[in-house]
């Protein structure tokens, strides 16, 4: 089964059960309608699981990094679910669990402020604590930090990928990350000043490392005042070198 599986799933079952089904079922990138997308079985998490709760809002990325694999999962649109839909998501969840904290799965939250913004405005109406990933860029904005700290976020996770400036130019699609870099302090100090702790995710290993990068990596973590880091190391799967 390749790709995302909401279509093909059932199909494959389908087939399964007449005894018929194929070698392989692939879905074609970004055409599954998140408009459409059903309530999660949310009863179906044990109960000793129940504390943190996943949602996913939207599907994909601007971003296009090279070592990301969303792209070859989601496609290149960026495909929100409707606000209705994630509604009844929440009151799922919430009669699962009242004191579940939410982690919004979505590849970058806050990358659509249109969506953003609507999402906070309704869960401005619930009780909970929640958590996201996002770019750098979050931290340019203190009007949405500020809404996204009064609606119950407390953690987002970002992408820093290096401290290494070298190693950003040309990582992703428009080197956004490289023309961001001299404002990751600042931005990670805007972010974290609203009580919003940030989780920075790191590659070690990318071309213009060095011995040195286990060194400086630690000393950005703790200069920055990091809540928490993500240490990952760059890894070329078979097939994927030339």
């Amino acid at each position: 089964l390749i790709g995302e599986a909401e279509y093909i799933w059932a199909a494959f079952l389908q087939d399964f059960l007449m005894r018929r089904a194929r070698q392989v079922y692939a879905q074609p990138l970004g055409k599954v309608s998140m408009y459409r997308s059903p309530v999660p079985a949310f009863h179906l998490i044990p109960e000793n699981a129940r504390k943190l709760i996943p949602i996913q809002t939207a599907r994909g990325c601007p971003h296009g990094g090279r070592f990301c694999n969303l792209r070859s999962l989601y496609g290149r649109s960026y495909r929100p679910k409707k606000m209705q839909n994630i509604e009844k998501e929440l009151r799922a969840v919430m009669q699962l669990n009242p004191q579940a904290t939410i982690y919004f799965t979505d590849d970058n939250l806050f990358c659509s402020s249109t969506h953003a913004d609507a999402l906070m405005q309704l869960l401005q109406q619930y009780s909970i604590t929640w958590y996201a990933n996002t770019d750098i860029s979050f931290g340019a904005n203190p009007i949405q930090i500020r809404r996204a700290y009064q609606c119950g976020c407390r953690q987002v996770l970002i992408g820093l990928e290096s401290v290494n400036a070298q190693n950003l130019a040309g990582l992703d699609e428009t080197s956004f990350k490289r023309r961001h870099f001299g404002r990751y302090r600042e931005w990670i100090e805007n972010i974290q000043s609203q009580g919003i702790g940030v989780i920075g995710s790191f590659i070690l290993g990318l071309d213009s490392d060095d011995a040195d990068v286990f060194d400086k990596t630690a000393e950005f973590i703790l200069e920055t005042n990091l809540f928490g880091a993500s240490i990952t190391v760059n890894t070329p799967y078979p097939g994927t070198v030339q």
